[in-house]
């Protein structure tokens, strides 16, 4: 596949946690808390990789505070639909001994890293 956005991550919001990958690795994820200095810690770790583009779910109302330290970070914020998510036929590969947050975090990074998607292209939840 072609790589649309090199220095993308992919996001699953979570109420308790948000798992972020920044590639397809093991080593490419971290878990974080859902608190204000857990969402500075996860926006210096993205910064610290050199991410400028994020794909995220807007799960119910838990993306809100992630999504607006981001954006005040100047990283690039595409928030999508969980519907888009599921239509995206997962390949079989090395996440599938992972829990499901971290494949969906892993699926968002491929996602956002591979395709043109834009927040414009998905209705919001």
């Amino acid at each position: 596949m072609e790589i649309i956005h090199p220095h993308a991550a992919g996001i699953d919001v979570g109420s308790r946690s948000h798992f972020v990958a920044i590639g397809q690795d093991k080593e490419d994820i971290q878990q974080f808390g859902v608190y204000n200095e857990d969402l500075i810690a996860l926006t210096q770790w993205l910064l610290d990789n050199d991410i400028t583009h994020v794909a995220m779910e807007s799960t119910g109302t838990y993306w809100q505070s992630l999504f607006s330290t981001l954006q005040e970070a100047g990283i690039i914020v595409t928030l999508c639909n969980g519907k888009f998510y599921k239509k995206y036929k997962r390949k079989k590969d090395r996440c599938n001994r992972l829990s499901v947050d971290t494949k969906t975090a892993y699926t968002w990074a491929r996602l956002i890293t591979t395709t043109t998607m834009t927040s414009a292209d998905f209705s919001f939840a």
